[in-house]
C-alpha cells in the first residue's frame, strides 16, 4: 500500500490558519479589555469601596483582572500555536488515569 502524504498547503488549510490567528487575536483583545475594566475599576473607582459595607465590589474587581490575565494567555497561546501549527499549544490535557475513557462502567 502506498503511504498518504498529506499536503498541508492547500487554501483551505490557510484560511482556516488565518481565521483562527484573527479569532485568537480578538480573544486576546477582549481579554484585554476585561482585564483594563477591572484595573480601572480597582484605580478610578477605589473610593467607593470605603462607602460600601461589603466586599462584592473590590472582589468583582479583582476576578476581572485574574478573568481578563487567563484570557489573555489564552489568546497568545492560541496565537502562537496557529502560527507556529504546534497542535500541542491547542490541546486540552486530559486526566491521565482516564485516558479520554470513561471509567465508571469498569468500577461496577
Amino acid at each position: 500500500m502506498r503511504e498518504y502524504n498529506e499536503n498541508k498547503e492547500t487554501c483551505g488549510t490557510i484560511c482556516l490558519k488565518y481565521l483562527l490567528f484573527i479569532f485568537n487575536f480578538f480573544f486576546w483583545l477582549a481579554g484585554g479589555a476585561v482585564m483594563a475594566v477591572g484595573i480601572w475599576t480597582l484605580i478610578e473607582k477605589s473610593d467607593y469601596i470605603s462607602l460600601l459595607q461589603s466586599n462584592t465590589y473590590m472582589a468583582t474587581a479583582y476576578i476581572l483582572v485574574v478573568a481578563g490575565v487567563v484570557v489573555m494567555i489564552t489568546g497568545i497561546l492560541g496565537c502562537c500555536a496557529t502560527f507556529r501549527e504546534q497542535r500541542n499549544l491547542l490541546r486540552v490535557p486530559q486526566n491521565p488515569s482516564t485516558d479520554g475513557k470513561d471509567n465508571l462502567i469498569g468500577r461496577y
